[in-house]
């Protein structure tokens, strides 16, 4: 076989095996059609159509918070019950306080 040859079976032999192909120019319009078949040789892989696992679950993860979504608390949210929290906590804290007093 010749060299121009060689190069191109290593090439086509890269691109069903995943692997990256080293940078190749082809010479002529036939060259450059048969590394244009060899390109899409992976398709013909049975079940190459379908999405891959990952893909598929983050997307269905992501339809479903579309479809349900939780409403996120706000910022003012967050603060209101915080301060109301606190405002609680001060009276009960000086309701006991007052009645600790008291019984002196």
């Amino acid at each position: 076989m010749t060299d121009r040859y060689e190069r191109l079976n290593r090439q086509i032999d890269a691109l069903p095996a995943n692997r990256a192909p080293m940078p190749y120019v082809a010479e002529d319009e036939d060259e450059r059609l048969v590394l244009e078949m060899a390109a899409r040789l992976p398709l013909l892989r049975p079940g190459a159509a379908w999405p891959r696992r990952r893909y598929a679950a983050a997307l269905c993860a992501r339809l479903g918070r579309m479809l349900n979504p939780r409403p996120e608390p706000s910022r003012r949210q967050l603060l209101c019950s915080g301060a109301g929290g606190l405002v609680a906590g001060l009276v009960a804290g000086l309701g006991w306080w007052d009645t600790q007093r008291c019984r002196k």
